[in-house]
């Protein structure tokens, strides 16, 4: 079993990010970023598995990272190139596909989403500093995907720790 704290789109908010790190970090494995940190030095992302997304990074960080998970592979990306991807779910399963990953994390568009179709996780965990979910009038938005040999089980959170069962879901793998 494989349990990974996951956000994006932090906007420099690192003192916030820290918060939900030092929160969970007891019980997760790994901790990922899925781009537009805007981190100032590279000691805000010890530890973490982070890529560039379309704002201004301090530091160099990579557009995609791909990651040996259990028995499966995750990509991680933003979602701002490839005509912003992160838009388009079918672009992204094949990407995916393409990839030859089990799981696809990304960002970008600030919106909570997870789906599951063929074999391949789709997930974006909202922005953690600016949601843009109206849904949920959340002020931000993280995840902890925990993946075992007969499910995924993803769990999503708002800025202060509270679960929001509306969007946690389970998928039988």
């Amino acid at each position: 079993m494989t349990k990974l704290l996951i956000m994006s789109d932090t906007h420099g908010e690192t003192s916030l990010m820290k918060q939900v790190i030092k929160r969970h970090q007891a019980e997760v494995d790994k901790v990922i970023h899925a781009g537009d940190g805007q981190f100032q030095s590279s000691g805000d992302v010890t530890d973490i598995i982070a890529v560039h997304g379309n704002m201004t990074e301090v530091i160099d960080l990579p557009d995609e990272a791909h990651l040996k998970i259990d028995d499966g592979g995750l990509l991680l990306m933003h979602g701002h190139l490839d005509d912003n991807i992160a838009y388009n779910p079918m672009r992204l399963q094949f990407k995916g596909l393409e990839n030859q990953t089990n799981v696809l994390v990304f960002g970008h568009t600030h919106q909570p989403f997870v789906s599951y179709f063929d074999d391949l996780l789709l997930l974006n965990p909202g922005s953690l500093a600016k949601s843009r979910d109206v849904r949920l009038k959340a002020t931000g938005t993280y995840a902890i995907l925990t993946i075992t040999s007969q499910k995924y089980m993803i769990d999503f959170y708002n800025q202060s720790g509270e679960l929001l069962p509306s969007l946690s879901t389970q998928y039988q793998r």
